[in-house]
């Protein structure tokens, strides 16, 4: 809702039209949804639409674009780091005051992105010692409490610290060293996962975590053990121009899904499956997929768009800023890649639209200033000159 009234303010300044991309996947996607709809009520298909279903679609995928736009133009107002914490607190908040949102696992479900995103947007002001200690007891806290992902990275955003920290602020980072990061990086998260894989099998983190590492175990598994990928991936050649937004899946499209998941030696008649993931709509349980079944073709526009910010945010994080963002920004590239895999669309909407909009900053900043290179720290007096410009290119 702040965003939504904060939003006039933002689009009216000139920089922002720099990041057309953003509307423009938006827009085929919103095209793409209403021909998807307009098709298969012409063409005489099974499946239904629910007009709040049609409307939940749409304003989760403009809530996102909005977000984003809004977090570039607080990141040029109050840098990064502060908009970081702003943003964990406020979410902190909001999760103590919505304890129906809690489901059966609270810190899972509602604080443990905020709280470790505020952690990690105080490791540059911590002790060494205390960046270990608090590290290993929020990824342990974490994995104890099922939150594998965001024990994953908790640690690369200490690993991250340490690899960044070599580099003088303000230096530039070459194709080669970045290279060599981005593997690094790539090498310590599968270290990690193994090791979570393997401690989860052997129950060391509790039986929730075993159950799921035993799915992961899967020879056939076809993502990173999400079985859901397999109906996703059943669905894709059945109607790869997707389904439509607000579409409830009728009984055919339920069972070609079922296949899938049959395929991977999963049950198919549990409440996950007949509820959730082909009850009143059709949820695979990965932001990616969510698109492209409400979207079609423009879902996977959008979801592309997202990939590819939050890759260039990443390595012009690593150019631009000082060590404190950089680690910020890595932690929420990770996350945010897990979700746009591995996490439903309408429940997590909210943190990759924060993440996309941190990285489309440095994309605004690099494109005003395409014959210099920033600091982080000159983001304030940036902000000054662009609207100074700016006023001065409108009068």
């Amino acid at each position: 809702m702040i965003a939504l009234l904060v939003f006039p303010v933002v689009f009216r300044l000139h920089w922002l039209q720099r990041l057309w991309f953003v509307w423009s996947s938006t827009i085929v996607l919103s095209l793409s949804g209403l021909i998807l709809i307009i098709v298969n009520r012409g063409s005489g298909s099974v499946i239904e639409f629910a007009p709040d279903l049609i409307r939940q679609s749409y304003l989760v995928v403009f809530a996102l674009a909005v977000e984003a736009l809004v977090v570039v133009w607080l990141v040029f107002r109050l840098k990064i780091s502060r908009t970081v914490v702003l943003f964990a607190i406020g979410s902190l908040v909001n999760s103590a005051l919505h304890p129906e949102a809690w489901g059966e696992n609270a810190w899972k479900y509602a604080f443990a992105f905020p709280a470790s995103l505020l952690f990690v947007a105080m490791l540059g002001r911590l002790r060494r010692e205390v960046v270990l200690v608090g590290g290993l007891s929020l990824a342990g806290l974490s994995l104890a409490l099922a939150t594998r992902n965001t024990a994953g990275a908790v640690a690369i955003s200490v690993i991250s610290q340490l690899l960044f920290g070599r580099r003088p602020v303000g230096g530039r980072t070459s194709s080669a060293r970045f290279l060599l990061l981005g593997m690094v990086l790539v090498v310590a998260v599968s270290v990690i996962y193994d090791l979570i894989l393997s401690f989860s099998l052997q129950g060391v983190f509790g039986p929730a975590l075993q159950r799921t590492a035993e799915l992961q175990s899967l020879n056939s598994a076809p993502v990173a053990g999400r079985v859901e990928y397999g109906a996703t991936f059943s669905l894709f050649w059945s109607q790869p121009w997707g389904f439509g937004p607000g579409a409830v899946p009728p009984v055919e499209v339920a069972d070609i899904g079922k296949v899938g998941l049959q395929a991977l030696g999963v049950g198919t008649s549990d409440d996950y499956v007949n509820n959730v993931m082909f009850g009143r709509t059709i949820e695979v349980h990965s932001i990616l997929g969510d698109l492209w079944v409400q979207f079609g073709v423009g879902g996977i526009v959008l979801g592309l768009t997202l990939i590819g910010t939050l890759l260039v945010g990443f390595r012009k994080s690593i150019e631009l800023c000082a060590l404190q963002s950089r680690v910020i920004v890595t932690f929420l590239v990770f996350q945010a890649g897990w979700d746009l895999l591995f996490s439903p669309l309408a429940v997590n909407y909210r943190t990759v639209g924060f993440s996309f909009g941190i990285c489309l900053a440095f994309i605004a900043l690099d494109s005003s200033n395409a014959n210099e290179k920033l600091s982080i720290s000159d983001l304030e007096s940036d902000w000054d000159s662009l609207n100074s410009s700016s006023l001065r290119e409108e009068k």
